[in-house]
């Protein structure tokens, strides 16, 4: 989906470059400007969700009457162009596109006639449509982006863990390090300080006991450091999987969605795509805390939304 938006979006790019500061103070200057730079401009309000003035019907154009007293405030504006180029598609929403859409559908709303009217700003025209072309690609990304942000957050404080557990360990194979030394200095000085031999023996006992306690925690450490990085390992299946599930098994019933998934592991096997095997997607989108809200009625209510989770 990433791919289709992105021609939609270099044609916006590049119709915008064609603009020049000097076509805008072109623009700014006319007297009395042509009813589709008008209308073009009225689109860019709307995209900026700025102020329209109400709405009369110019029984001529067979169109709505243009505000172009708030487009000439927002073409005096400075950084015009700038604030085009810097433009938040991502905060275009369907009501925006349904205002524009009346303008788009306009039988002479169209490059031929924006360059006939007025060449300099046909690239804005083309950036308006552009705009709205790139809506209905953007909506279906935008679940997706935020259910990435929640995985990668996950992910983030997984590596945390990882790391702390790894310094941890890291630190306790320095102390069994400083121990391991100290024994082998006292086993060497055995040999020669025979008289020191009962001292010695209580330091071995010692030390002895300490290796033993720390090299049970460093077995645990090992395998939790392990567990970690196979769960790294796995997550972009796993992320795969949940993603694919919220955004094509809802309309499903258990059986369907069962069978979907079958498919989709299925080809992450084809491909060796780790993931987990029968991967609980509800504990990996709400967590045990969210589930278990203490009410009279709420674990009926969190066992249903599980049940149609998983």
């Amino acid at each position: 989906m990433l791919e289709e938006a992105r021609p939609l979006l270099e044609n916006a790019e590049n119709a915008l470059k064609t603009i020049q500061p000097a076509a805008i103070a072109t623009v700014r200057k006319l007297a009395k400007p042509p009813f589709l730079v008008m209308q073009i401009m009225d689109c860019v309000l709307i995209l900026f969700q700025k102020k329209l003035d109400p709405t009369v019907w110019d029984a001529e154009k067979q169109f709505f009457k243009p505000s172009w007293g708030e487009s000439l405030k927002m073409l005096n504006a400075s950084g015009f162009l700038q604030n085009l180029m810097n433009y938040d598609r991502d905060s275009i929403n369907e009501e925006t596109v349904d205002l524009l859409a009346p303008y788009i559908n306009y039988p002479k709303y169209n490059r031929a006639e924006a360059m006939r009217s007025s060449g300099d700003v046909a690239g804005l025209l083309l950036w308006t449509i552009a705009m709205s072309d790139f809506y209905w690609i953007n909506r279906k990304v935008l679940p997706l982006k935020a259910a990435l942000i929640i995985k990668e957050r996950k992910l983030g404080e997984a590596t945390a863990s990882l790391n702390e557990a790894q310094k941890k360990l890291d630190e306790k194979q320095a102390e069994l390090d400083v121990v391991q030394a100290m024994y082998d200095k006292a086993m060497g000085e055995k040999k020669i300080l025979m008289d020191d031999a009962a001292l010695c023996r209580r330091k071995m006992s010692s030390a002895n006991t300490l290796i033993s306690m720390l090299g049970g925690e460093r077995v645990r450490w090992t395998a939790q450091s392990k567990e970690y990085l196979a769960q790294i390992e796995r997550l972009v299946g796993d992320v795969l999987i949940c993603t694919a599930f919220l955004s094509y098994s809802g309309p499903f019933n258990q059986e369907y969605r069962m069978n979907l998934r079958k498919v989709w592991e299925h080809d992450m096997d084809q491909r060796k795509m780790p993931y987990t095997d029968e991967l609980n997607v509800t504990s990996m989108m709400i967590d045990e805390a969210t589930v278990s809200i203490p009410s009279n009625f709420s674990r009926v209510t969190s066992a249903f939304a599980c049940a149609d989770l998983g």
